[in-house]
């Protein structure tokens, strides 16, 4: 290709398709390209970062040191001497949002054993000492205390939660939401085409077979406490999805 002698060391481009591309990265026509190009950046060798890490531990002492400190002590030295680009030093020293979802995303708790948080302390001065009502309460539970009407006797926890949005009490515009039963908050349907999205934990049929046909019935099943989806005929998930029927209001 014909060239000036400053541009030697530049390989050949064609101007009108760098301008259509609009891209710094190169054009890739099949998977493992592709595959070979994202590894290359994740897999980066940083044989000083590992003789580090070896050094920090070869100096702490077995004998002081519990399992538990010694991975402390790997883990602050990996994060502190790890070398970063250009790029994310200015994207974590100016908190740069780095990406960004049209839709909302709700973690629906569908186990045996859910996490929960604790009231704030401001919220215990009122309470008796002896007051067992010292966790938040969470989607499961606001999806539980959803209205006694027709539109929401019908509807399953997984539906739900897609459309509809929980709003604290202070809100202004009280007037144009739903309350929730037990003055827990206040719902609103979500604008159309914004519906959440959900992720629950994934259980193992044959590993766990009671958390995976308990997360089926209370994501896909209308209820209103969860001694309705396990009674004294059916005393587990496993018996109550394979033999159990269920009646919702008004049907027959």
């Amino acid at each position: 290709m014909k060239r000036d002698v400053k541009d030697c060391w530049v390989n050949n481009y064609n101007p009108h398709l760098l301008t259509a591309w609009n891209a710094n990265i190169q054009y890739i026509l099949d998977e493992y390209g592709c595959i070979m190009y994202m590894l290359s950046y994740i897999s980066k060798p940083e044989s000083e970062m590992s003789v580090y890490l070896k050094t920090i531990v070869k100096e702490m002492s077995p004998e002081n040191e519990t399992e538990r400190e010694e991975m402390k002590g790997v883990l602050q030295a990996y994060s502190k001497h790890r070398e970063v680009s250009a790029q994310e030093s200015v994207a974590r020293t100016c908190g740069l949002k780095m990406k960004s979802c049209s839709r909302e995303v709700v973690f629906l708790q569908t186990g045996e054993n859910p996490l929960k948080m604790r009231l704030p302390l401001r919220a215990w001065q009122n309470k008796r000492a002896d007051s067992e009502n010292v966790w938040m309460t969470g989607i499961p539970e606001k999806y539980r205390a959803r209205p006694q009407t027709p539109e929401f006797d019908h509807v399953s926890g997984r539906v739900c939660i897609t459309l509809q949005d929980c709003l604290r009490q202070g809100n202004r515009r009280l007037q144009a939401f739903q309350a929730i039963l037990n003055n827990m908050e206040m719902i609103q349907k979500r604008t159309r085409g914004k519906d959440a999205i959900i992720r629950y934990a994934r259980f193992s049929e044959k590993k766990d077979p009671e958390n995976f046909y308990g997360r089926l019935l209370k994501l896909y099943v209308p209820h209103r406490s969860e001694s309705s989806l396990k009674t004294e005929m059916f005393p587990t998930h496993h018996e109550f999805y394979k033999d159990a029927c269920v009646r919702l209001p008004g049907a027959q």
